[in-house]
């Protein structure tokens, strides 16, 4: 089980999937950085930050982003994916 949900919750699912494996979600921001300038993707701290509230240093979503506008940098990738697109989490 993967999960952005804390882990102690997962307790109580053991007697449920006896197997299961918790993996605990990266929220270092400062790797969302390293992984845009490694890919050599310009962006802007404003809009870095922007996108780190909303989704929380999600390599998920922010590749996601990035296949969206693969042409274009961080910015303006986000931009139009704000514009025409939308992520929703919901509950499990």
């Amino acid at each position: 089980v993967a999960s952005h949900v804390p882990a102690w919750i997962h307790v109580f699912l053991r007697p449920v999937f006896s197997t299961q494996k918790i993996f605990r979600t990266d929220r270092n921001y400062g790797q969302i950085e390293e992984f845009l300038r490694a890919n050599e993707v310009s962006f802007s701290p404003l809009t870095l930050g922007r996108f780190l509230r909303k989704y929380d240093a999600s390599f998920v979503d922010l590749k996601t982003i990035l296949e969206s506008s693969p042409d274009r940098d961080f910015d303006q990738a986000f931009y139009l994916f704000e514009k025409l697109n939308r992520i929703e989490r919901t509950p499990e």
